[in-house]
């Protein structure tokens, strides 16, 4: 029985030896001020805010649009219509081409 505890009470300080070790070399955690949602990065910014309308890739347009939380409105003459910054638009469209896989950029024209 002795032998039994010598033999738990080391396997438990190793144990809490690697766990140390390991927080120590573990990869940094993402901290709070990184996390800023691509919206709140553009309200910061002097671009004035206009409407625009898209035609194609409609549902990848839609899907990128609710996943930054800009409202949006559909209909079938204009297509997706929303507000935002020009410079939001120009880096959406870089967006869907790198990340939701557009073969071309999106044709999105301000809205009159």
């Amino acid at each position: 029985m002795r032998n039994l505890f010598c033999v738990l009470l080391f396997i438990s300080a190793n144990a809490y030896y690697i766990c140390s070790v390991l927080q120590d070399t573990q990869r940094p955690k993402i901290r709070k001020g990184h996390e800023i949602n691509e919206f709140l990065k553009l309200k910061n910014m002097n671009d004035k805010i206009k409407e625009w309308k898209t035609q194609s890739v409609k549902h990848k347009v839609a899907y990128l649009l609710m996943m930054d939380g800009v409202s949006f409105r559909y209909n079938e003459e204009d297509g997706i219509v929303f507000t935002a910054p020009k410079s939001y638009v120009e880096r959406m469209k870089d967006r869907l081409v790198t990340c939701y896989g557009c073969s071309l950029k999106p044709i999105i024209n301000e809205y009159k």
